[in-house]
């Protein structure tokens, strides 16, 4: 099997999981929201401060910086 080919099922795979996952986020009510570090993009190794649901892992907004700063202080 040509790695081309391989490459695309995948990438196909990819896709299907994705779209999966953004319907499970979807239909989730976000209640259990916590403070995390998370990429700023799937290519990045930058990590930056927001609140994520605990279920579906979404991220969801912009903490304060107040928030910021007692997430911080906890995790010394």
């Amino acid at each position: 099997m040509k790695i081309k080919y391989k490459v695309q099922k995948l990438f196909e795979q990819k896709k299907k999981v994705e779209k999966a996952i953004e319907s499970l986020q979807f239909k989730c009510k976000h209640s259990d929201q916590v403070m995390k570090f998370v990429y700023k993009n799937h290519r990045s190794s930058q990590s930056t401060i927001r609140w994520v649901c605990e279920d579906c892992e979404m991220t969801l907004l912009w903490p304060t910086e107040t928030e910021v700063k007692n997430f911080l202080q906890n995790k010394r």
